[in-house]
């Protein structure tokens, strides 16, 4: 080949790559839906704060760090900022994609707003650590409403999510605390920092059977090996490019590159039967089967770490125990602020419909129903223990799923969260498990009276 060929024939794909690249990032910026979530979160952070906040996807714009003083890390401690708009891309019937926090960045319905922030008296202390105590007991709440995902409102309305519900079924005023994407532990810290300054008469901390002892094993390693581990310096050179902080076609090849790197190598490895060292991808699809017909469940084969902690569970690797300094913590908490604690448990969605479930991993079949009652049983023990009221709502749930089967499911089928029905029924056990906790001083006497209107006859819609 001549040079002149050569050079020709380099300037043509030169130009034929730029061209395809300034293709790829314009087509990028006008759809940036077309980046996948998992590679997007892989970016260069000034890049992906820009697609984020295209895609209406939470950012440092919409989250803030609530500072921490137990140990545990940082960048778990995300809550919402005041008055932002939350949007989720999911595609379930019913699912409510936008959502708008309340002032102090929780998901409590509009009409509650103030509800959260109580007046205080000037220079008042609570005893613990000089943060302001509420301006008289009388004035304080009802319940305080702590959890994850499962308790804010994912997919559903403020209104409709289960602390909302419990408050018009009990009369009494609710602050809905939860947040997404934490633990146990993370909730404590909400529950000190909005918690305890408004005085509530009970606080239900609400655990979820799938990613909660998850949670409280990464709280527990953190404090054991903080600052271990550091991005790879190759990678970290080429991702905080200038190319890098300013192009989604280059942050798209760039990660991408080594997502196809990471696939071969483990598809190698496994045909040559060598470990790699890395976690296998786990089968966690299952289908419903109810007579009316079949509603397929996960089928993006999310949560597959609700499978991992229930095989190490299993293996000894680690313990339901983890939960126990949190546990006691709250019983600390509840002694000094005067509330009755309550911590309640939420059944993952293969639990909530056990008799008809069929997972695709049949090894599952025996497994997750054993994981969900070794959670069960030591919480029920430490409460008994500790000293906190320990409502199960497992067995509401499983009644629920009997009554309407395939009719008006309690789960969302991609995304496993619950539905407004699901918090309705979550709502109703919990009422009834607080007006049967009689001889507690801290529990008001309207409590124990039925419920004005259940919330199963609001329209959901």
């Amino acid at each position: 080949m001549s040079a002149r060929r050569f050079f020709r024939l380099l300037t043509q794909t030169i130009l034929i790559t730029l061209i395809t690249f300034m293709l790829l990032e314009g087509s990028l910026r006008l759809f940036p839906r077309l980046i996948p979530p998992f590679l997007l979160a892989d970016f260069n952070s000034t890049a992906r704060a820009r697609a984020a906040e295209q895609l209406g996807y939470p950012t440092e714009k919409t989250v803030r760090l609530l500072p921490r003083d137990d140990g545990g890390p940082p960048r778990r401690m995300r809550l919402f900022r005041p008055g932002a708009r939350v949007t989720l891309d999911v595609a379930d019937a019913g699912f409510v994609n936008t959502v708008s926090m309340d002032e102090e960045g929780f998901c409590n319905p509009a009409d509650a707003a103030g509800q959260a922030s109580l007046p205080v008296e000037p220079g008042a202390s609570d005893g613990s650590g000089g943060r302001p105590r509420v301006a008289g007991r009388d004035e304080g709440l009802g319940v305080v409403a702590l959890g994850d995902s499962f308790t804010w409102c994912t997919g559903v309305r403020p209104e409709h999510a289960w602390p909302a519900q419990l408050e018009r079924l009990l009369g009494e005023r609710t602050a809905n605390l939860g947040s997404p994407g934490i633990g146990l532990y993370e909730h404590l810290q909400i529950l000190r920092e909005y918690g305890v300054r408004q005085a509530p008469r009970v606080v239900v901390l609400s655990l979820y059977e799938g990613n909660d002892l998850r949670d409280a094993e990464h709280f527990h390693a953190y404090r054991r090996q903080v600052g271990a581990g550091a991005p790879a310096a190759t990678r970290r050179l080429i991702k905080d490019r200038p190319l890098a902080r300013n192009s989604y076609a280059y942050n798209l090849i760039v990660v991408g590159a080594r997502a196809m790197h990471h696939a071969a190598r483990r598809r190698l490895a496994y045909w040559a039967g060598i470990p790699t060292g890395e976690e296998p991808e786990v089968e966690f699809r299952y289908t419903l089967r109810f007579p009316e017909g079949e509603v397929p469940f996960n089928g993006g084969n999310l949560d597959q770490d609700e499978v991992r902690s229930a095989r190490a569970l299993r293996s000894g690797r680690i313990e339901v125990a983890l939960f126990r300094e949190g546990l006691v913590r709250f019983m600390e908490l509840s002694r000094r602020h005067g509330f009755l604690p309550v911590v309640a448990y939420t059944p993952s969605a293969h639990t909530a419909y056990a008799p008809v479930v069929v997972f695709q991993d049949e090894s599952l079949e025996e497994l997750m129903p054993w994981f969900s009652a070794r959670q069960r049983e030591y919480l029920a023990s430490a409460g008994g223990e500790l000293g906190f009221t320990f409502v199960d709502l497992t067995p509401a749930f499983q009644e629920a799923a009997r009554e309407k089967a395939g009719r008006e499911l309690l789960y969302f089928p991609t995304v496993l969260h619950l539905t407004p029905r699901g918090h309705a029924v979550a709502a109703e056990a919990l009422a009834r498990a607080l007006r049967s906790a009689a001889g507690n001083d801290t529990m008001p006497p309207e409590m124990h009276d039925p419920a004005p209107s259940p919330a199963a006859t609001e329209d959901h819609r």
